[in-house]
C-alpha cells in the first residue's frame, strides 16, 4: 500500500479554501455588499466575519451555504477556480 504524503494534501486543502475565500471577497466587493451583511446572515459580528475573510478563522460548511445565499450566487461559482466567474459578467 502507498502511503499518501498527507502535507501536501493538508496545503492543497488550504489553498484551495484561501482561494474560496478571495472569490467571496470579490464577489461580495463587486456587489457592494458590505461585510456586516453577510455577518448578520450568519449571526456573528462584523470583526468576527472579518476573521473569515482574512484567513484567521476557518470557513465552515455551513457558513458557506448562508454566504452563497447573501451574495446572490451558487456555491459553485464560489468554489470555482479555473474560468471567469460567472457573477462578474
Amino acid at each position: 500500500m502507498k502511503k499518501r504524503n498527507t502535507s501536501k494534501i493538508n496545503a492543497k486543502a488550504k489553498d484551495l479554501v484561501a482561494a474560496a475565500i478571495s472569490n467571496i471577497q470579490q464577489i461580495r466587493t463587486v456587489k457592494k455588499i458590505p461585510q456586516q451583511a453577510i455577518a448578520d446572515a450568519l449571526g456573528v459580528s462584523q470583526n468576527a466575519y472579518s476573521k473569515i475573510e482574512k484567513g484567521h478563522t476557518r470557513l465552515q460548511l455551513e457558513s458557506l451555504f448562508v454566504i452563497s445565499k447573501v451574495l446572490g450566487v451558487k456555491i459553485s461559482e464560489i468554489l470555482d477556480f479555473d474560468d471567469t466567474p460567472k457573477w462578474f459578467k
